[in-house]
């Protein structure tokens, strides 16, 4: 954005034909690029996307739209000798009375192998526009990173948002 735009207080002209979805996935992907790796237990990560997933609920609510159309979910890789190899596990955030099931799976996972976090998972639905949308807030950067977090994100929009292994 430019000096003379925000003296104005311009406006995006392409925000008109924003569908209320489009608005809340802009607003919660805003914000500075990762730029350094965040090293997050998985117990901590399972936190942050719980307040990750009341924000988006909040978001859908204000904007008037079903909750039930963004998820959140937790992205963990359990690294191989082989890079092409590492295991993609996205874990959907449940609900609160189920919280402890996901922490029983993660510890089981972490009691066979080495388990890196690589960020937290958002599916979302745009029933306007026809369209479903999903995207990674990651924790880790580098070349491995980059390739697992495509699989995660692939697994994320197809399985809408559900959870999914590759492998």
């Amino acid at each position: 954005m430019t000096q003379d735009r925000r003296k104005t207080g311009a406006e995006n002209p392409m925000a008109a034909t924003w569908t209320k979805a489009a608005k809340v996935r802009r607003a919660l992907k805003a914000g500075r690029p990762l730029r350094k790796d965040r090293l997050v237990t998985p117990r901590v990560a399972i936190h942050e996307g719980c307040i990750l997933q009341e924000k988006l609920r909040d978001a859908m609510h204000d904007a008037e739209l079903p909750e039930e159309d963004v998820r959140a979910a937790v992205v963990l890789m359990v690294p191989n000798y082989v890079p092409t190899r590492d295991a993609v596990h996205v874990l959907r955030i449940p609900e609160p009375e189920e919280l402890p099931a996901l922490f029983r799976f993660v510890s089981n996972i972490e009691d066979s192998a080495r388990v890196l976090t690589l960020g937290l998972g958002i599916w979302l639905r745009d029933r306007q526009a026809g369209s479903t949308a999903g995207w990674i807030q990651p924790f880790l950067t580098g070349q491995r990173a980059a390739n697992a977090l495509t699989k995660a994100r692939a697994v994320l929009e197809e399985s809408e948002g559900g959870e999914s292994r590759l492998g």
